[in-house]
Formats: C-alpha cells, structure tokens, sequence
C-alpha cells in the first residue's frame, strides 16, 4: 500500500485495504501487507491507521505494539 505524506488523506483507502484483508483472513489467510509512503519516515504512522481500520473489520486482531519494534523503528 502506498499511502500519503498526510497520512490521514489515506484513510479511506485504508478502509478499503482493511475490508479487503478482513475477508482474506476470515477465509484462512494470512495476508502480508507492506506499507509505504513518499516519505517512509511515515510508514509506522501508516501502519497503526492500517491495523485501527482492520481492527474496526475483525475486532479480535491483537493489539498493534510498536513499543516492541523500537530498534525497527528506528530506521525511519
């Protein structure tokens, strides 16, 4: 997923992405998402809008932790 620098402006795209991935997951799946934007700086922010968007679909997806992936995101 490519979003945006205003990462909010994504959002109903997100929404749309999550939706999606719900109904894989729901079938079995285990989908893989990568998410981008013109400034990957903004990829993390991105990633907890995608993950909020998905838990609103599938309710029971655990928390996202991103204080665990400190050293990850510190590439950013």
């Amino acid at each position: 997923f490519v979003g945006r620098n205003r990462i909010a402006q994504a959002d109903p795209w997100l929404a749309e992405v999550a939706r999606e991935a719900a109904g894989w997951m729901r079938s079995g799946s285990e989908p893989y998402l990568f998410m981008h934007a013109p400034d990957d700086g903004m990829a993390p922010a991105l990633c907890g809008r995608f993950h909020s968007a998905l838990r609103k679909e599938l309710p029971e997806v655990e928390d996202l932790d991103l204080d665990g992936a400190k050293d990850q995101l510190e590439l950013f």
